[in-house]
């Protein structure tokens, strides 16, 4: 694997017996084509790669992801639609991404096989639902943005397109000093605390560094929080943030509603610890020039079945952050409902968490 000069920079595709694709760097790389003697083996080490994945992140986030999935009750179900929903996602999208005549060397953000990292985030769905999806992105500074319109709780609350009364769950992943990604989240309840009327939604939002007049049934701190003309600036721990999310919710008698969120990612806060499918798939081989890219394994069942190709997800202000699509998901409620006491750091965890 090599980069080009410039007479080549921009070219993608095969040629004499090389393939071209995209770095990470936005650099064209060239590679050359070795027909693998075992496809169907490549391909069950991508499956193995995608399992790895959407695995070591519902670990890493289950005090969320185990009960934010709107219709499915918590434990189980939730576990169950968070593994079915994401490795149904990213076997389309490389599907989709090939179809197109893109080589899975583009397509980023997965842990090697054998790599010791065990966790870093990947562009997961957390959640599924039917409220408004919110959409936040990373800034430079590694700081979580989220676009709220003003500084009262009217202006988030109109932004959101929400109701007084819900609740907004920050999902962040963030890496601290030593290189380690840690899951964070933080609850906060749309309803300043001992204000009645109208007159509740022009309390600041944000007041000096903290969430103003918090509701009691507010969870977590933020460890950087500011609102800079109609942008919130948040991260939770002191590390940079890698991977971002907002989760609404909001309960309806017993039920519990949820917005879709998928995590959106921050490429330069990865570095190097996150490669492409086909990279992470190749760890590991005594071959490092296989072409995971030939035509025995371009087929659906080379990615696992016949899913239809899907196209990426749009994604609004959040899909320009990272390199992953931007969907969720939502939860019911379940015994932990619990009216949202549970959510970031709660006692004991029910679908009113987020």
């Amino acid at each position: 694997m090599a980069k080009v000069g410039n007479l080549q920079q921009g070219y993608l595709g095969k040629l004499n017996g090389q393939v071209y694709y995209k770095g990470a760097d936005g650099q064209t790389v060239v590679r050359k084509i070795t027909t693998p003697k075992n496809p169907k083996t490549l391909a069950q080490r991508v499956q193995r790669v995608i399992t790895k994945a959407v695995s070591e992140n519902y670990k890493a986030m289950k005090s969320i992801c185990d009960h934010s999935f709107e219709g499915k009750s918590s434990g189980f179900e939730c576990s169950n639609r968070f593994r079915q929903l994401n490795m149904k996602h990213m076997r389309s999208h490389a599907t989709y991404l090939q179809e197109q005549g893109h080589s899975l060397y583009e397509y980023y953000n997965f842990i090697g096989l054998g790599e010791m990292l065990k966790f870093a985030p990947a562009a997961v769905f957390v959640s599924e639902g039917t409220l408004n999806q919110v959409y936040a992105t990373i800034d430079g500074s590694f700081f979580g943005n989220l676009t709220i319109g003003g500084n009262t709780y009217g202006d988030v609350i109109n932004a959101l397109g929400a109701q007084r009364g819900d609740q907004m769950t920050f999902v962040t992943v963030e890496k601290d000093a030593n290189g380690k990604y840690n899951f964070h989240y933080a609850r906060v309840i749309l309803d300043p605390r001992n204000e009645n009327g109208a007159a509740a939604l022009t309390t600041p939002f944000v007041n000096g560094n903290v969430i103003g007049s918090p509701n009691n049934r507010n969870r977590g701190t933020f460890y950087g929080l500011s609102v800079t003309g109609q942008t919130l600036k948040f991260k939770l721990t002191s590390g940079s943030v890698a991977a971002v999310g907002i989760i609404m919710s909001r309960r309806t008698g017993d039920t519990w509603f949820r917005s879709t969120c998928q995590l959106v990612l921050s490429e330069d806060a990865l570095g190097t610890d996150k490669v492409s499918l086909m990279e992470a798939a190749e760890m590991g081989q005594q071959s490092s020039q296989l072409d995971l890219d030939n035509e025995l394994f371009l087929n659906n069942a080379g990615l696992g079945g016949s899913e239809a190709a899907m196209a990426p997800a749009s994604g609004g202000s959040g899909s320009s952050s990272g390199s992953g699509t931007t969907t969720g998901g939502g939860t019911t409620g379940g015994d932990n409902t619990g009216g949202g006491d549970n959510t970031g750091g709660g006692d004991s965890g029910g679908v009113g968490q987020n």
